[in-house]
């Protein structure tokens, strides 16, 4: 009798499995609930931008990137807790250690995405600051060329944000609901990085447009 009331409760007890399933979901759950934080940072992006636009003051554009910037980083340092969390919390359970390849895989699929949406933030930041002045003594006078890049980039931009966040939840709702990596992974990275080519060198040009209007006066 003794004997079945141990086994009975020997078997009631979850296993290290189960724990470390229950807490990658968790931990899923919590970058569920932080990607609408990121969306509202997209959002207002986008405003900030449009009433730069409206307005005709170089500032907005300036503004917007580093708004974009700001909730880019956030995000990225949000996903590295959550995952490092999640790291600690498997070791705690005693299983065997990650191999580090898959490490290596897993830490690629956290960096890439947000380092190839960061390039072109990165580059437009620093684009807009170096020729601010310029945009604010000659922003009526540039040719038509550069507002026609100047929006092509920030769509660009925009969409790569969008794209990110659809990819940060579709691998967190697949890890919630299926407690695997998501199917579409590879087609979302393979997106992400043909926009962050596209958007830097559409940002290149965009250089290149103003510092010629700066030479040719």
């Amino acid at each position: 009798m003794n004997n079945t009331t141990k086994t009975d409760i020997k078997g009631s007890t979850p296993t290290s499995n189960d724990y470390k399933t229950n807490t990658a979901k968790f931990m899923a759950a919590k970058m569920l609930d932080w990607l609408w934080i990121f969306r509202i940072f997209i959002l207002v992006g986008i405003t900030i931008f449009t009433i730069g636009q409206i307005a005709g003051t170089p500032d907005g554009e300036y503004a917007a990137y580093i708004w974009f910037t700001i909730g880019l980083m956030a995000t990225w340092i949000v996903s590295l807790r959550i995952a490092a969390t999640s790291d600690n919390e498997k070791n705690t359970t005693g299983d065997q250690k990650e191999s580090f390849i898959s490490r290596v895989v897993r830490g690629a699929v956290i960096m890439l995405p947000n380092i190839g949406t960061l390039v072109p933030l990165v580059l437009m930041v620093f684009i807009s600051g170096k020729i601010r002045s310029v945009l604010e003594t000659d922003y009526a006078n540039l040719p038509s060329k550069y507002f026609w890049f100047n929006k092509f980039v920030f769509f660009l931009i925009v969409l790569q944000l969008f794209i990110l966040d659809k990819f940060y939840d579709t691998e967190n709702r697949s890890a919630v609901l299926e407690g695997t990596a998501s199917n579409s992974r590879s087609i979302y990275l393979a997106c992400l990085i043909l926009f962050s080519v596209l958007s830097s060198a559409a940002a290149v040009e965009l250089y290149v447009i103003t510092t010629s209007f700066i030479t040719d006066g």
